[in-house]
């Protein structure tokens, strides 16, 4: 039963977004389009990272906790996250604007650059390979940002609201509700710094990954909700 457990976390994240997807209300099937489009270049970066980092020992995965499945070393959860993680994400996302379809627009532009020269100063400080590729790629992703016109505060509140389940989700894989953690990490390639069981670089790996595919998404979230009724969303 051990072995089904990386597999159940996968299916439970995406049990819910896949039965509504269809709902009329909140529309998500007129975001899959995009949103697919967004997961396919996201992950011709995150796939190649997680087979090298995997490889290179920076992080693994305890056999008795997954099928025995295996691309590249990575089991067949681990591949399936990287669909199921963005899914759920922006579901969050399409429900919160079904429910409030305005949010306030803030000048992200200096803001993003800031981070971005912030947290790329972090990638070269660091020495954990780990630290230097997440905070290296969250500072190019958030540069890049900076230069898209959409409303970057829906990004910001997707992501605040889906660290409680990334949370939730990810301590049960670094060994929080397990003898040992499903997924591991090298502590030398790392800040050492964890939430929980989380290791930091975590959070910001996801906040690079969610934003490269909100480049793709970002004009689904309208500001009138006519608009989002209508269906005249151009993308």
């Amino acid at each position: 039963m051990a072995q089904w457990f990386y597999l159940i976390l996968d299916v439970l994240t995406i049990l819910f977004p896949l039965l509504w997807t269809w709902d009329k209300r909140i529309g998500y099937r007129r975001w899959l389009r995009p949103l697919f489009a967004g997961i396919l270049v996201a992950n011709m970066i995150y796939w190649p990272w997680d087979v090298w980092f995997t490889a290179d020992g920076v992080w693994g995965f305890n056999d008795d906790f997954h099928l025995p499945f295996t691309l590249f070393h990575l089991p067949l959860e681990e591949w399936l996250w990287f669909i199921v993680t963005p899914y759920a994400c922006f579901f969050i996302l399409a429900s919160v604007h079904y429910f409030k379809h305005r949010l306030p627009v803030f000048p992200h532009r200096w803001i993003h650059i800031g981070l971005g020269v912030l947290i790329g100063m972090i990638a070269i400080w660091a020495d954990g390979i780990y630290t230097q590729m997440a905070f290296g790629v969250a500072s190019v992703s958030m540069l890049i940002s900076a230069f898209r016109h959409v409303n970057w505060s829906w990004f910001w509140l997707m992501y605040a609201i889906t660290l409680i389940p990334f949370f939730i989700f990810n301590t049960a894989l670094t060994g929080a509700f397990t003898a040992e953690p499903v997924v591991w990490y090298n502590n030398a390639e790392n800040l050492g710094i964890r939430m929980g069981t989380i290791p930091l670089e975590d959070s910001i790996y996801l906040l690079a990954y969610l934003q490269i595919i909100f480049l793709f998404v970002g004009n689904l979230v309208t500001e009138t909700p006519d608009k989002r009724s209508t269906g005249s969303i151009t993308v």
